[in-house]
């Protein structure tokens, strides 16, 4: 092992060596730089496993935070690769878009499952973090006292008895106070690694997997993004084949206007189909990205009510998720346009504060003739 150390002020960017070996068959080289002011911190990358003992069938999730000093770098290309026992490495790629493997979206930690073993025995994974042009820094907002400008020093606190001894050109017009910073901000051309470690699997069949084990990972990114008269329109992270890796063959919506029932009875709930969309298509992007479509509602609704759409991703082998998100949809009543029902609203507050002012003024009248009838008169005799 040898270490190199090197006392110059290089320029940030992408940079390229070449080291000649003798007598060594692979080389590894490691370069770790730290940066030249200390309060402007480089990007960073920590990786880690979820679990580091295996029995399969199971899953492993591999994951990667990625910062700036304390803040969250977002958009960034995140690879993970993993030395398998047998056979070729295998890439997968990291996401933080709050669906399959990852809890939070844009929380700047990367997350993702692994799921292509092929034998018992060691799984070393290393995580690479790229900027692709998309990578940048989420500032956090001072708060509102923060951003306040400071209050002004008194020239004179005790010159004059009364006063509050602060000149007027000591403070700060409102409008000539300083935009507020950009939250966001793009970074410039990166690229780290970091050895993630390794886990180990024991019980995996030795005549290989016969059969599909995993199924696609639930949607749990739902959104109803628009409702507009009976179109109801969704959105959601597309799963993957086995998880949240390889497509998934089909998505199944099914629709419901009782949610118990569209729980415990949803394969015999009625099934939405290409037809019944007004936008969009059932066939599913490749996971990760968002699928969106609009939905006609298929039954006829004379009244207001709540309706309920169920999704659930489905792989070549049939295998369905291990559960179905589901959609509300609060509907009014259909063929009236939503602007009538915030016209008559408006109307009818009108109409009650007219009558709580006539009530008023009535009630004021009653009061001040009631005292008039009831002052005693006061006459003079000529005794």
């Amino acid at each position: 092992m040898c270490f190199l150390t090197f006392s110059l002020l290089w320029q940030s960017g992408r940079w390229f060596a070449e080291i000649k070996s003798s007598g060594f068959s692979d080389v590894t080289w490691v370069v770790t730089s730290e940066p030249k002011d200390p309060k402007n911190q480089p990007v960073r990358i920590k990786s880690w496993i979820g679990d580091l003992e295996l029995t399969f069938p199971t899953v492993a999730q591999v994951y990667a935070q990625v910062s700036k000093r304390y803040e969250p770098v977002l958009g960034a290309h995140i690879v993970a690769t993993i030395d398998r026992p047998m056979g070729s490495l295998v890439d997968i790629v990291l996401l933080d878009n709050g669906a399959g493997a990852d809890g939070t979206r844009d929380d700047g930690i990367y997350s993702a499952y692994f799921t292509q073993f092929n034998g018992d025995g060691r799984y070393s994974v290393v995580a690479r973090v790229f900027n692709n042009g998309q990578a940048e820094v989420r500032i956090k907002r001072r708060s509102l006292l923060s951003r306040s400008p400071r209050l002004p020093k008194p020239s004179h606190p005790f010159e004059k008895k009364g006063t509050t001894g602060f000149p007027l050109e000591d403070f700060i017009r409102r409008e000539d106070r300083t935009p507020e910073e950009d939250p966001r901000n793009l970074l410039e051309d990166f690229e780290r690694s970091a050895f993630t470690g390794a886990f180990r699997v024991e019980a995996f069949p030795k005549d290989g997997m016969d059969q599909d084990v995993f199924p696609p990972c639930p949607v749990t990114d739902r959104k109803v993004t628009k409702i507009n008269g009976d179109v109801v329109s969704l959105r959601w992270t597309s799963p993957g084949d086995d998880l949240d890796y390889g497509n998934v063959s089909s998505i199944e919506v099914r629709f419901g206007e009782n949610f118990k029932t569209l729980l415990k009875n949803f394969t015999s709930s009625k099934m939405v189909v290409e037809k019944d969309l007004v936008d969009g298509t059932l066939d599913p992007p490749p996971p990760g990205h968002y699928h969106e479509i609009s939905i006609k509602v298929p039954v006829s609704l004379e009244e207001p009510k709540t309706v309920f759409f169920a999704v659930v991703g489905v792989d070549a082998s049939g295998n369905r998720a291990k559960s179905f998100s589901i959609f509300p949809a609060n509907l009014g009543k259909l063929g009236r346009d939503p602007s009538n029902f915030t016209l008559a609203w408006k109307i009818g507050i009108a109409i009650i504060h007219l009558v709580a002012v006539i009530s008023i003024v009535l009630v004021a009248l009653y009061f001040r003739r009631r005292q008039k009838d009831t002052i005693p008169f006061v006459g003079f005799s000529n005794s």
